[in-house]
């Protein structure tokens, strides 16, 4: 099975009192794909929304998960795929051979 560097899924998070909000939650699988979010974190100076770490190495929080908007999805695919990450849907088995 090939292990690609993100995995994205659909998720919807409802606010009281507030509409749904829906997005696609991106974590990393490898080294290169945190590389990725870290550095579309901080490319987006944090305003992406999501999970966040503290990371005792680096003294500084660090994404854990992106929510990244419908709109933006395929924007972010495609930075995803300039960048040479891999990137699958959660639970998506087609690429076991």
């Amino acid at each position: 099975m090939t292990k690609h560097d993100l995995e994205f899924e659909y998720d919807v998070s409802c606010g009281f009192g507030r509409d749904p909000f829906r997005f696609f939650e991106v974590r990393a699988n490898t080294t290169r794909g945190q590389m990725f979010m870290d550095a579309y974190w901080e490319a987006t100076d944090r305003e992406t929304s999501g999970d966040e770490v503290w990371d005792e190495g680096s003294k500084q929080w660090l994404p854990e998960t992106l929510h990244i908007m419908l709109d933006d999805f395929d924007r972010f695919k495609r930075q995803v795929s300039l960048a040479g990450v891999t990137m699958r849907e959660a639970g998506d088995d087609t690429s076991r051979g």
